[in-house]
């Protein structure tokens, strides 16, 4: 847990981004090798096919906002950041078309341990201070929460196949998972969002 920590969120498909300034944060990874296995007779173990691992990561989260303007300001990037998870549209002769899918990249702690994470939600929930007992700020008519706790869940994507090539690192790149230290400084996976 780190107890002053940055998270940024860039929406690939709007090129809109959003940084919070977090209390608390908490960053959980998870690898899922699928196997597919059959029975066979008078074997005792079952044949095994390997399909693919799966990467999964897992960003919590608690932002405060305690004074009037820093609880506007808050509020202003929640709004934002719910409406980026919406996908882009285009418009012509009186239709919408699909134009490209909500897909996101993150970092955290201003990437001094981590390579950047991109992929798309697959959770996303907001908890408001006054659910947790945090009374909000008035100003004039208007509430504004002074704390949220945010929980993401992003399932990672890649743009290259990841695995021991010869003796290179997978995908060729030293920062595979945390943060790169490859010739050109790059690290991590990259994905290109796809139009609909």
């Amino acid at each position: 847990m780190s107890k002053i920590a940055t998270v940024k969120i860039d929406a690939l498909h709007i090129g809109k981004s959003v940084n919070f300034e977090c209390a608390q944060l908490s960053v959980k990874q998870d690898f899922s090798p699928n196997w597919a296995s059959e029975e066979a007779y008078g074997k005792m173990d079952p044949i095994a096919t390997y399909a693919n691992t799966k990467r999964n990561a897992a960003f919590e989260f608690t932002i405060l906002g305690k004074q009037p303007e820093s609880a506007q300001a808050l509020q202003s990037k929640i709004d934002l950041l719910i409406k980026m998870q919406y996908p882009k549209y285009n418009s012509s002769g009186g239709g919408q078309t699909l134009a490209a899918p909500p897909v996101f990249s993150i970092s955290v702690l201003n990437n001094s341990i981590y390579s950047v994470f991109k992929g798309y939600f697959t959770s996303f929930s907001i908890q408001p201070g006054s659910t947790d007992g945090v009374p909000p700020l008035v100003v004039g008519n208007r509430f504004f929460e002074r704390k949220y706790d945010i929980s993401l869940g992003l399932q990672v994507l890649h743009s290259y196949i990841p695995g021991w090539i010869g003796d290179g690192d997978p995908g060729g790149s030293e920062g595979f998972v945390f943060e790169g230290t490859g010739a050109d400084g790059s690290g991590g996976t990259e994905v290109v969002p796809n139009g609909g």
